[in-house]
């Protein structure tokens, strides 16, 4: 059992060292088919889930040595990366949430009851470890403009929010 035990602390070293020389953040899904069934509606109980508004839920590490107004501008690579304007303008409101990844926090766990209770979107559960969320509401009346809402948190730093004005092109 002790051999066990060591090869597998030794296996967590190397990975946080090969981690440690990373400067890139690291974002990926709590659970990508979750967020494949909000962006789609299937699968999911419309009387649950909201077809207006939808919340999508990520992890993010390698962050820590980032400044906000740079974690910022990370979390809106990413997304810019991964979905169309046209694709989020669908939507009333689109969350992008993101939360701190940890090695031993499964935040798929209950996801779904998880958001279910939630009033807000957020995994009050894990408000600890919520990093940032980036927001897209269109304009009541306008539905070529969205408005993009950004807050990062990060322990190191204070608060940091941007705002701005999108046009959405057909």
């Amino acid at each position: 059992m002790g051999k066990v035990f060591q090869y597998a602390l030794s296996v967590i070293m190397i990975i946080s060292c090969i981690s440690c020389g990373n400067n890139n953040v690291i974002i990926e899904p709590v659970d990508a088919e979750f967020n494949e069934s909000i962006l789609s509606g299937k699968g999911l109980d419309p009387n649950l889930f909201s077809r207006k508004d939808i919340s999508l839920y990520y992890e993010i590490g390698n962050y820590e040595e980032f400044s906000p107004h740079s974690l910022k501008v990370e979390l809106e690579g990413y997304i810019i990366a991964n979905f169309k304007v046209n694709e989020i303008a669908k939507f009333r409101e689109v969350n992008f949430i993101f939360y701190r990844k940890k090695l031993f926090k499964d935040y798929s766990k209950n996801l779904y009851r998880l958001v279910q209770e939630s009033d807000s979107g957020f995994l009050d559960e894990y408000k600890e470890d919520f990093v940032g969320a980036v927001s897209f509401k269109r304009l009541d009346g306008n539905p070529v403009k969205l408005v993009q809402d950004i807050t990062v948190y990060n322990i190191e730093y204070d608060l940091f929010g941007h705002s701005d004005t999108l046009i959405v092109h057909p």
